[in-house]
């Protein structure tokens, strides 16, 4: 489990999720089950890791408002889509990437922080250099966000976590 801060991970086990979002559980032989698991090939561990330690970062600079670092998380197509939609909000054009998530982006309540910034990961799906990685929060939620390799450096491929439970 890879966290920053309190909090407690859950237990890999098979789940359904909601309409639309990756169904993903494992067998008992620990094979990935559901629609994610006919996405790509699954990730070595320490792939795994270090997805997990790059969303952690993420998430925890988002926790500290530290806007500039939280931008160092993001790939180049989530920037360039972020900032394609802050541009169109009044007043908010030629902004930086660190202006644009603090305009686009809520940080959690106290209440919600543990399960935001504990990421215990069930599994990393890769199909060249773009992987899901589907991970349980600190209240063993189940979530999935889109993670993208570039020079060699996990980043986020999406802004925030899609809700799997």
């Amino acid at each position: 489990m890879v966290m920053a801060g309190g909090g407690c991970g859950g237990e890999a086990s098979s789940t359904s999720t909601t309409r639309g979002a990756p169904r993903v559980g494992q067998s008992e032989s620990g094979q990935v089950t559901g629609s994610l698991g006919k996405f790509g090939v699954r990730a070595n561990a320490a792939q795994e890791k270090a997805a997990a330690e790059a969303l952690v970062g993420y998430q925890r600079a988002r926790v500290d408002r530290e806007w500039r670092l939280a931008c160092s998380y993001v790939s180049l197509p989530a920037r360039r889509l972020l900032l394609k939609a802050v541009e169109h909000m009044p007043g908010q054009q030629n902004v930086s990437c660190p202006k644009a998530l603090a305009t686009f982006l809520s940080v959690p309540p106290p209440s919600q922080r543990d399960d935001f910034l504990t990421v215990d990961p069930v599994v990393l799906k890769l199909k060249g250099s773009t992987g899901i990685l589907v991970y349980h929060g600190g209240e063993a939620d189940e979530y999935a966000i889109q993670m993208i390799v570039e020079d060699r450096d996990w980043k986020v491929g999406s802004l925030a976590p899609v809700p799997l439970s």
